[in-house]
């Protein structure tokens, strides 16, 4: 099993997903889409981009350690893992565009088997009583159904939400697990 830090491709949570055992080695890096380290330049269209090439085999997506900066939200799509390795990768999305964003987000009438794990994710605001936190670190809002969507082993902070999930249909088998939520304004879960 995974450790706070370690994805394990025989991890028993990667078993219950649609990636395919072909695929589940499979990792695609967001440095090499550009993505900056360093937080000096913004990681935002690197990062999206990697999600979206790992899209088609059903893959994974690896955020290696680092400070990467994002200033506008990043659009999920089934049948991925994004992963981190745990509170060595950090995702400052303290200065977004929109004060109102999202750092991870679905919206749509279906979306199945997606996996985000092992990192820290910051927001833009304090849970100091005055609403100054927005936005959530992970918002997936269906129309349809939405299958297995999973958080797990992450550490959220300073959002108006930590995860928010629902769908005007039907969500089944979520999983949030072993993540810490500190100074969300409203509620972690």
């Amino acid at each position: 099993m995974a450790t706070w830090n370690q994805v394990n491709a025989d991890d028993p949570l990667l078993a219950r997903t649609a990636i395919s055992a072909a695929n589940k080695n499979i990792s695609v890096n967001v440095t090499d889409y550009g993505a900056d380290p360093t937080g000096v330049a913004d990681s935002t269209f690197a990062i999206q981009a990697a999600i979206n090439a790992a899209a088609t085999p059903q893959s994974r997506v690896h955020i290696p350690a680092g400070n990467y900066r994002i200033t506008s939200r990043l659009t999920l799509v089934s049948n991925v893992w994004i992963y981190g390795d745990g509170d060595g990768t950090y995702l400052d999305f303290s200065s977004p565009a929109d004060s109102n964003d999202h750092l991870f987000y679905w919206s749509g009438t279906n979306l199945d088997d997606v996996t985000i794990s092992d990192m820290r994710m910051r927001g833009n605001g304090l849970d100091l009583g005055d609403r100054s936190a927005q936005g959530a670190a992970v918002l997936i809002s269906g129309t349809g159904a939405v299958s297995r969507p999973k958080v797990l082993r992450c550490r959220i902070e300073r959002f108006r939400f930590g995860v928010n999930i629902y769908s005007a249909t039907l969500v089944t088998h979520p999983e949030v697990r072993d993540c810490g939520i500190d100074a969300c304004a409203y509620t972690g879960i």
